[in-house]
């Protein structure tokens, strides 16, 4: 679904907001939500909210069951935010521990170990 999309939903959560007369404060205070989640969810900057986020705020709005279901699905529809879907898996790299500083061989710990006069493990510099 294209931005169009997310814009639409959003939309329609505003219509449904100010049908009720209700500020974002105001629904959000009603809801439970943060004033900037409702704020995100209206401006399609949340990807996909969550579920319970979609509940509650539909309770708060007082919305039929027909039009909750709309809604539920249609932000089911939406991709999530910060792309237009999954990237592709590239080969997976292994990162090398470092194993430098206080306590720690540089190289081979099995080929450069030594013990120390009181029996602990050390490793030449």
């Amino acid at each position: 679904m294209s931005q169009n999309g997310r814009d639409g939903f959003g939309q329609r959560l505003r219509w449904h907001r100010m049908a009720a007369g209700l500020t974002q404060e105001e629904l959000a205070e009603k809801s439970g939500l943060s004033v900037r989640a409702v704020s995100d969810i209206e401006r399609g900057r949340s990807g996909r909210p969550h579920r319970a986020s979609l509940d509650r705020i539909a309770d708060a709005l007082q919305l039929p069951a027909a039009e909750r279901t709309t809604i539920i699905t249609a932000s089911r529809q939406l991709p999530p935010a910060g792309g237009a879907g999954p990237t592709p898996a590239g080969p997976r790299t292994r990162r090398r521990s470092r194993r430098t500083g206080p306590g720690r061989c540089r190289g081979s710990f099995r080929a450069r170990r030594r013990t120390s006069p009181g029996g602990r493990p050390s490793c030449r510099r």
